[in-house]
């Protein structure tokens, strides 16, 4: 998978071949977000968690440093419910953790979609390294969050130039649906209708 061209990297239309990894996504660094993309990114970390859970994909949840950080938004730990098991950690990228790159290699999925903080940061150095490990990484661009929209912009430029498919949470969603026949299309497709 790692010599593939980005141009010819497999889009994840597999269910069991797919993952999804919530980075960072905590009170305090939330708030440091400029609004209103704050807003707008968090309601598509929540249809895409909405979303991951009806597909039953493995659902990987990361906490930077919580005590200086705090946990996971309150929303979606709400919406994963029993789903939210985070795994804490100082490590930039998700793969340099142990623990959490035992548990995506665990998981057995090829396709790990990302969304969560930030996107110049912990998000880029995750794709960045699950490619390396030969993963094939998808960003939800509008799920993703930095401080600054400069810095959203650039680490999305690298993201891409380094062959990483970024696209938004529906293209994930409806390739991953597949049809629209389906009563799986139907309990997903609401999501949408308020975005």
């Amino acid at each position: 998978m790692q010599d593939l061209p980005p141009a010819v990297r497999p889009a994840p239309t597999s269910r069991e071949e797919t993952g999804l990894i919530l980075v960072d996504a905590q009170e305090r660094l939330f708030r440091a977000m400029p609004e209103p993309a704050a807003s707008a990114q968090l309601a598509n970390m929540e249809r895409m968690l909405q979303a991951a859970l009806r597909l039953q994909l493995p659902i990987l949840v990361t906490e930077q440093y919580p005590s200086g950080l705090g946990t996971t938004l309150p929303s979606l730990r709400q919406i994963l419910g029993d789903a939210y098991q985070p795994l804490s950690k100082v490590s930039f990228s998700c793969c340099g953790d142990g623990r959490i790159r035992a548990w995506i290699e665990e998981a057995g999925c090829t396709h790990w979609i990302l969304i969560g903080m930030e996107t110049h940061v912990c998000v880029y150095l995750t794709a960045l390294d699950l490619v390396h490990i030969g993963k094939v990484p998808h960003v939800a661009a509008d799920a993703v969050l930095s401080r600054t929209k400069q810095n959203w912009r650039l680490a999305i430029g690298a993201l891409r130039a380094a062959g990483v498919r970024v696209v938004p949470v529906e293209t994930l969603i409806f390739q991953l649906l597949g049809e629209a026949a389906t009563d799986l299309f139907r309990q997903v497709a609401p999501l949408f209708k308020e975005a």
